[in-house]
């Protein structure tokens, strides 16, 4: 690799870091307000790691969207500064064609097209799969009614009364006390009590 192909890419690689990162995390705090504004979700109910967890398993999936944008922004800055500079006149002027001087950047872009096609095919099927069934725990959790003592709450299309809520053993709920009471279509009422 000649210096003229050193001094491109390292022109090249910071715009195309800071694009594509950036890019990514727009897209992460996008995720992040869909999530947590969603009345129907408590999050409060969620470890933050999995919340984490599930942004990381996500990213393959945005990366494929940001790494062309990535390096067309990081390519075209990089030869934007050359000709603004002089200097892509001044490599002409030694006497370097233009295909040699475009060269690092058509490397550059052939390098981030298999990237993007290696996340695209290896890394992100597996990604969503796993990140599918996190999201699927993550609504377990987060969409369970949030039972107190001597509250009632409605779970389902019941009305349920619960006199007490303690924690049992593996971390079960035990709830004493307990009516459930549903009235349907025709006026009719069912109603459910048990001790515990």
């Amino acid at each position: 690799m000649k210096r003229i192909d050193r001094y491109l890419m390292k022109e090249m690689i910071a715009p195309f870091l800071i694009s594509t990162v950036v890019v990514v995390m727009m897209f992460q705090a996008n995720q992040l307000m869909a999530i947590y504004r969603d009345p129907n979700i408590n999050m409060d109910r969620v470890p933050f790691l999995a919340t984490l967890q599930l942004l990381l398993l996500k990213t393959p999936a945005w990366l494929q969207l940001t790494l062309p944008f990535g390096i067309a922004l990081g390519s075209s800055l990089c030869v934007s500064r050359i000709a603004r500079e002089s200097e892509l006149v001044a490599m002409r002027s030694a006497g370097i064609p233009i295909r040699r001087v475009l060269r690092p950047v058509i490397i550059a872009g052939i390098l981030a097209a298999l990237l993007n096609f290696v996340v695209t095919e290896q890394v992100m099927p597996r990604a969503e799969k796993a990140s599918k069934r996190l999201l699927s725990q993550i609504g377990q959790l987060a969409l369970q009614p949030t039972l107190k003592s001597n509250v009632s709450v409605t779970i389902g299309g019941w009305i349920a009364s619960i006199g007490t809520v303690s924690r049992g053993p593996g971390g079960s709920l035990v709830l004493d006390r307990v009516l459930l009471n549903q009235k349907d279509y025709n006026g009719e009422e069912t109603v459910v009590q048990a001790d515990k």
